[in-house]
């Protein structure tokens, strides 16, 4: 929902460090998995999202929903992944069926995830997330027509401007732009738990300023 063109100018110093350094740590603390990659059983690699590539790759056995369990508790994470690289035809057919410009980037996102954990070389262990609100948010957005955004914390005062639901402008907010079609008041607790939020789009969606443009 970010137009690739978006223009960045005239930000306070301060209030960027504090976002930027909470989206930092949003990246830096990912939820702990297992992911298991394999050609019709050879395991061709495995990565814990916490520490990085396994030096010594697990092996699989017969049945890939019980291995998966096993592995689970074996390396006491979040999710184990099994992704067999020879099943994921539907993801490549769903990437060529919406890799079109007139897709939006959420709906791209959204249409490969519903592929890839459907697909039948994916087996997941606790299941799959649910799907991400990115799509629904960005129709919300749209709907709210071109104007400005502004986000208001105890320490940040961004103005942004949006076009066909796209963001296309950040600046820091000197003054109260005269076409705000969404104004976001939060404080810094909140914005960092917004932030951190396992579904960032499901979480502003949740906002009663959002709420009210159905």
């Amino acid at each position: 929902m970010i137009d690739p063109a978006i223009a960045m100018h005239d930000l306070d110093d301060g209030g960027w460090a504090v976002l930027t350094r909470w989206a930092a740590q949003r990246d830096r603390t990912p939820p702990d998995e297992l992911h298991v990659l394999h050609e019709s059983g050879r395991v061709l690699s495995a990565v814990l999202s916490s520490s990085g590539p396994l030096a010594e790759l697990p092996v699989l056995g017969p049945d890939l929903e019980v291995t998966a369990r096993a592995l689970r508790d074996e390396y006491a994470v979040q999710r184990v992944v099994i992704v067999d690289a020879d099943g994921l035809t539907p993801v490549l057919a769903a990437e060529a069926a919406h890799g079109t410009r007139h897709t939006t980037q959420p709906e791209l996102l959204a249409a490969l995830q519903a592929a890839f954990w459907s697909s039948p070389g994916v087996v997941s262990d606790s299941p799959p997330p649910p799907p991400g609100q990115w799509p629904v948010l960005f129709r919300r957005l749209a709907h709210l027509g071109d104007g400005s955004i502004t986000l208001v914390t105890d320490s940040i005062r961004l103005v942004g401007r949006v076009r066909g639901g796209r963001l296309v402008e950040v600046t820091t907010m000197h003054h109260t732009p005269g076409d705000v079609v969404l104004a976001l008041h939060l404080t810094d607790p909140e914005l960092a738990e917004l932030m951190h939020a396992p579904d960032v789009a499901a979480a502003l969606l949740a906002r009663p300023e959002l709420a009210e443009h159905t």
